[in-house]
């Protein structure tokens, strides 16, 4: 079985290379990674890599895709397309992750896990999030250079928060894959709490979504980085960036007490462009 990782970037010159390596380690054979528009460029790293595939994501757009992804529809289902289009008939598996989520097992537990979920005969797997505290750490620990997610951040969150460890990322095996199966519903059936039952009932027995392990997202690092990523980067600013500043504590319950010091400090030097 062929499997590759598809994931989209930008700016993740960070942490790309921890991601390539872990991935590569666990049995992944080929890593694709589309570059996000205005980003910077990650060549440096992925040219010491022969199994990595970089794109930029707009030369691998068509035209309704790229219309698409302008037009606030799902990146990951935006990608499903041009992988179906591109790649497809080159894998017979694939997973869609972000740089920040690193699967909780070895290369031994996931493919044989795998191999025995697609002689199964299903079409997908659901792999459930374990999202990650930042550790304590207001400054960023890399101090703007590359460190290791891993081993920095080994605190899970200690409540559930907005059910944020029901959600997840799929590997799709891909030729067994129905038309608009997964791009309707871009992360997966665990998503959506109000499917049709007859929908439900497809996925329940076509989707497996209990693995026997789960998947590390690091989502907020520290406190500087979450802040950068929110002001800067411009990723987080769906809802009111106060509403996502107060997630970061809501996550990290050890530093609850600092909230109203460090957002207020956050808020005023958004104000003032000091960020």
């Amino acid at each position: 079985m062929k499997i590759c990782t598809c994931t989209m970037i930008k700016d993740e010159q960070r942490y790309l290379r921890e991601f390539i390596e872990f991935y590569t380690s666990i049995g992944i054979d080929d890593i694709i990674l589309f570059e996000d528009i205005n980003s910077t460029s990650h060549k440096e790293i992925t040219n010491q890599y022969p199994n990595v595939k970089l794109y930029k994501f707009i030369d691998v757009c068509n035209e309704q895709e790229l219309n698409g992804a302008f037009n606030g529809e799902y990146r990951i289902a935006i990608m499903w397309y041009i992988f179906k289009r591109k790649f497809s008939k080159n894998y017979d598996a694939v997973l869609y992750i972000d740089i920040d989520e690193f699967l909780d097992c070895n290369k031994e537990e996931f493919l044989s896990y795998i191999n025995n979920i697609y002689n199964e005969g299903k079409h997908a797997i659901k792999f459930r999030w374990i999202t990650m505290t930042a550790n304590g750490h207001i400054e960023d620990p890399g101090h703007g250079k590359e460190y290791s997610l891993i081993e920095t951040y080994t605190k899970p969150m200690t409540k559930r928060y907005i059910d944020m460890n029901d959600n997840g990322k799929p590997l799709l095996f891909v030729h067994r894959m129905e038309d608009n199966e997964f791009a309707n519903i871009p992360h997966g059936p665990l998503y959506v709490y109000n499917l049709p039952e007859t929908a439900k009932k497809f996925y329940d027995t076509h989707w497996a979504a209990e693995p026997p392990f789960k998947l590390r997202h690091y989502l907020t690092k520290s406190w500087e980085e979450y802040c950068n990523r929110l002001f800067v980067r411009g990723e987080m600013d769906n809802n009111a960036y106060s509403r996502k500043l107060h997630d970061f504590f809501e996550i990290n319950e050890d530093l609850k007490d600092k909230e109203s010091i460090l957002t207020a400090n956050e808020q005023r030097a958004y104000k003032y462009n000091e960020i």
